[in-house]
This record gives C-alpha cells, structure tokens and sequence, in this order.
C-alpha cells in the first residue's frame, strides 16, 4: 500500500513543501514505498496511516534524508534534510538514554536555541506552557 497525497505532482501548488515524483523507497533493494507522485503543501497538517509494512517510516525517512530514492525523486524545495523533525518508532529508540519529557519538548526548540546550549528562561516558559496544554 503506498501512503496518498493530496495534489499530484503535475500540478503542484507553488508554496509546495514536498514534491514527490515517481519516488521509491527501500532497503537492500526491495521498495517498501513504490513510484510515490504527489505534492504537501506549506502549512498542510498531514496524517499518514496505513498497516504495518505499508511504508510510512520509510516515507519518512526518505524526507529527512536517512534513505536515498531506488528511484524518482524527492523535492524539498531548497529545504535541507536537517530542517525536518522524525521520531523514529518505539523500537527504533535507546530506552537506556535518560529523557524527560520536558527535554523532549524543549527539542522543538533546536531551531533557535543553535546547538547545545541551555534554554534561557522564556523558552523554558514556552516549553511549559506546551505541556499544559498537552
């Protein structure tokens, strides 16, 4: 099953994010996500859903840079691989490395904050105040 868009690429929007043309994702050379056209808009708030093995975290993966296209391509509009977020699934995650929640919240952050430097008082108000209301 390969996760759907909502533009096809040939008619892509000019504030396009994403822009996927033909593109297959995989491992060792067997696709997981196959001949993908389409197009995800600036702004857009996107829910990919589909069954196991259907392809979603390679889809993601292939966003973010960590798999290269088998084939098509992958357009992020002059947006590096870097500027995208991706939490890889529970199993993927190094249960043994200590992380609150705050922590994990304050990474939302890393635009601003450039590095490892500590949060300064108003980002520590702005990741609890993104706590209540979660």
């Amino acid at each position: 099953m390969t996760p759907v868009v909502a533009y096809p690429a040939s008619s892509a929007p000019k504030n396009a994010a994403l822009t996927f043309h033909g593109l297959t994702l995989g491992y060792d050379r067997h696709p997981a996500v196959h001949h993908l056209s389409g197009t995800v808009t600036r702004g857009d708030l996107i829910a990919l859903i589909g069954p196991n093995g259907a392809g979603k975290s390679t889809l993601f993966k292939g966003i973010v840079g960590v798999l290269k296209p088998l084939a098509g391509t992958l357009d992020r509009d002059e947006a590096n691989p870097r500027d995208f977020a991706y939490l890889p699934q529970q199993k993927e995650i190094d249960r043994s490395f200590p992380l609150r929640l705050f922590d994990l919240v304050a990474m939302g952050l890393w635009r601003e904050i450039r590095g490892w430097r500590p949060l300064d008082a108003r980002l520590e108000q702005r990741v609890g105040e993104a706590l209540k209301i979660a």
